[in-house]
Order: C-alpha cells, then structure tokens, then sequence
C-alpha cells in the first residue's frame, strides 16, 4: 500500500510556504521552505517531494 504524503501551502503573491504531513496520526510534519510561485517551481517541488515513492494529497 503506497503512503500518502499531505501537502500544505500558504500561497502569497510572490512566495509559497510548503508544510508536509505523513500519513497516520503519528506522522510527522514538516516545514520544507518556501518557494517562488510560479508554476515550474511548484511542479519542480512537488517532483521533489514525489520522488521519495509516496502519493501526494495536495
């Protein structure tokens, strides 16, 4: 069964903070950092975030 990673982003005009939440109640969360918003970087990030094998939840 694949994990599902929740993503969380606090959009602003020219900056988007993104925060991780594991799957389950115990799971971690995560401040990753902030990002340009600009559609490349949000699709590079959620590639990024993509990679370590869990489907995200956006």
């Amino acid at each position: 069964m694949q994990k599902i990673l929740y993503v969380g982003m606090d959009v602003h005009k020219a900056i988007i903070s993104v925060t991780t939440a594991e799957d389950g109640r115990d799971g971690e969360v995560r401040f990753i950092g902030t990002i340009p918003n600009t559609p490349a970087d949000v699709a590079k990030r959620a590639k990024r975030l993509a990679r370590k094998g869990s489907s995200l939840s956006v």
